[in-house]
């Protein structure tokens, strides 16, 4: 199943490392990685500039990651483990640094770790009341705890404010009468006027509560895997992977060289755009090979090295999906599984948002973390109804309740991009065969496919710069397959969906 790019990383480094003299902290090296993605605007766990190294450990980790396990001491060993396990197993993004460099920077950046992690006077606001936390005895994964202890903090007496924020409110004398709110770690500054209900953060999806999802009955597995294998994008990462195997070269941003761009369009019978056989073309310039390469990556049927792209460790299983002898019922058996589970890969990914790193942009990481949490309920409400629902009204669902702190005028734009962000995981589930189109809209979304020029329109079409997903007259319902999907997905959860047998259709 497709996992974050952190977590692919740190299951291969936990499988790969080796017996050492001093043990690593495995939670410790994910807090480090996991802060340098949020808070340093550094997403791919492969990819270390010059700097980079010194910058979490000198900057990062003294002033923001609060000492939840023994983070000095084993956050020099965690990372130059880490580091040794990136170098000698060609993982490093093509864009990164040379190891030996960033080994070196680490030595240096060691020698003043231990001072800096004890260094209070580094402590910004969140390392600060979460460490108060945690010597109060608080579970910080506790959200009532959390908040029961930041209320009695902000009624506290200034001398108490004073010793835990000192050199802070010396800064910023405002800090002294200001009400706090801390979430996952995360702690904000409020205006003293602003109610208790204000909140900086994207609200998650209201629960719908408990749904009764009725007995649904599904077609034979072979029916199931004729249809997955009719799936559009599953066929174009597949031949994509084939094309790349056994290695392509890439360029330092990891995609494609331009020559091979050229070549795989040609190979797969891409749209090519103007001028393309004299002038120079990039993955960029092709959407739709885009696409499918981070699909590929994604779901690990390929992997993304220094030295180049090549197939990864899911690329066997989809082999067997697209190659087995129908002619031998072990191979067929064995073929439809694993059809069945590559097709599930993408869904998964298309879904859960797994496919992309944490976006560096705050808003767009709490736009997708929106989408992440929004896109399963509004496929659960599908699978609940079991029948037909109006795209415009789907997609209102998704969307209710969003705000972010200090909106204002941009209200309307992010509701847009939140919109056009759903509408596309709905247009790649209706080509992936999970979902079905259908109404008087249909023919007005095709011909708006076709218009768009990057050709990955989601439901929308281009207005000023932003995809409005504005087609009415359309509906969409579960595919036999979506169906499939979606009950394995809620079994997974502890859902109860129950699934007609022959006897009760009979």
């Amino acid at each position: 199943m497709p996992l974050l790019p952190l977590d692919r990383i740190l299951r291969d480094f936990t499988h790969a490392a080796a017996p050492a003299t001093r043990p690593i902290c495995a939670d410790c090296l994910r807090y480090l990685l996991s802060g340098r993605a949020k808070f340093l605007g550094r997403p791919d766990p492969t990819r270390w500039r010059a700097g980079d190294v010194r910058a979490l450990l000198l900057e990062l980790a003294p002033s923001k990651l609060t000492e939840v396990c023994d983070l000095s001491g084993h956050g020099v060993p965690a990372v130059r483990a880490y580091l040794q396990f990136l170098d000698a197993g060609d993982y490093f993004h093509p864009g990164s640094a040379n190891g030996k460099t960033l080994l070196r920077e680490l030595d240096q950046a060691a020698v003043g770790y231990p001072a800096a992690m004890a260094d209070e006077s580094r402590f910004r606001l969140a390392k600060r009341f979460y460490t108060a936390m945690r010597d109060d005895g608080i579970d910080t994964e506790d959200d009532a705890a959390v908040k029961a202890w930041m209320e009695t903090f902000n009624t506290s007496s200034a001398e108490r404010r004073q010793a835990l924020l000192s050199n802070l409110i010396d800064d910023n004398p405002v800090l002294g009468t200001t009400r706090f709110v801390a979430h996952e770690g995360a702690v904000a500054a409020l205006d003293p006027r602003a109610g208790v209900d204000t909140s900086p953060w994207v609200e998650v999806p209201p629960e719908q509560g408990e749904i009764d999802f009725p007995a649904v009955s599904l077609p034979p597995e072979a029916t199931l895997v004729a249809q997955a294998r009719s799936s559009s994008i599953l066929l174009e990462t597949w031949q994509l992977a084939q094309w790349v195997s056994p290695r392509r070269a890439v360029t330092k941003n990891g995609e494609l060289i331009p020559k091979d761009v050229r070549a795989a369009a040609q190979a797969l019978r891409l749209a090519m755009p103007e001028g393309w056989l004299t002038g120079k073309v990039a993955m960029g310039d092709l959407p739709e090979l885009s696409q499918s390469f981070r699909r590929a990556l994604t779901t690990e049927v390929l992997a993304l090295r220094r030295t180049g792209v090549i197939p990864g460790p899911r690329f066997d299983v989809w082999a067997r999906a697209w190659r087995f002898d129908a002619a031998a019922e072990n191979d067929l058996v064995a073929g439809s599984t694993a059809m069945l589970e590559t097709w599930e890969d993408v869904f998964r990914a298309i879904t859960e948002h797994s496919a992309g790193p944490t976006s560096p942009d705050e808003l767009a990481e709490r736009l997708q973390a929106w989408i992440s949490l929004a896109a399963p309920k509004l496929l659960a409400s599908l699978y609940a109804r079991d029948q037909a629902k109006d795209v415009s009204e789907l997609i209102a669902e998704g969307t209710r309740g969003f705000r972010r702190a200090g909106q204002g005028d941009d209200a309307e734009t992010l509701r847009q991009a939140l919109s056009s962000m759903l509408g596309t995981d709905l247009s790649d589930l209706e080509r992936h065969g999970a979902l079905r189109f259908a109404g008087t809209g249909l023919s007005v979304l095709r011909a708006r496919r076709l218009a768009i020029a990057d050709k990955s329109p989601g439901l929308g079409v281009a207005v000023d710069g932003m995809l409005i997903p504005a087609v009415s007259g359309l509906t969409v319902e579960l595919t036999p397959l979506g169906t499939w999907a979606l009950r394995r997905a809620l079994l997974r959860e502890g859902a109860s969906a129950p699934q007609l047998t022959l006897s009760v259709l009979g």
